[in-house]
């Protein structure tokens, strides 16, 4: 099992999402991949789900298998988002859309390759 899951979530780098990505490491009840930023909405229902539940992790960025067209839960590949302030629009909607407020802690490491481009993992507990 990765260790990505045991170490604190500054500490996670480019090198454990690949691991992730490489062991095929499923989609679960802590863990959800997004290929890109989704809706406010979406994004907010996912964040209630993940703190109702024992916390988890929302990883940006990477794609998913698809079997008959739809995603299987388990990486594809690390493709990154464009740069951009997602941490205050996480941070907002998490504020805002959880009663008590939940206040995420969220790692938006960058790394370059032609374009920087960066994952950002946030983790609800």
């Amino acid at each position: 099992m990765s260790s990505f899951f045991t170490k604190e979530i500054a500490q996670i780098n480019f090198s454990d999402i690949k691991t992730l990505v490489d062991e095929k490491i499923p989609e679960s009840s802590i863990l959800d991949y997004k290929m890109e930023m989704i809706t406010k909405d979406k994004l907010g229902k996912l964040i209630t789900a993940l703190a109702n539940g024992s916390g988890g992790y929302i990883i940006i960025g990477i794609s998913e298998e698809k079997k008959d067209g739809k995603n299987t839960g388990r990486p594809d590949q690390i493709i990154g988002v464009p740069q951009a302030d997602y941490t205050n629009l996480i941070t907002s909607i998490a504020l805002g859309q959880t009663q008590p407020q939940i206040t995420p802690l969220i790692n938006d490491n960058v790394y370059s390759k032609l374009i920087i481009r960066f994952y950002l993992i946030t983790q609800f507990l």
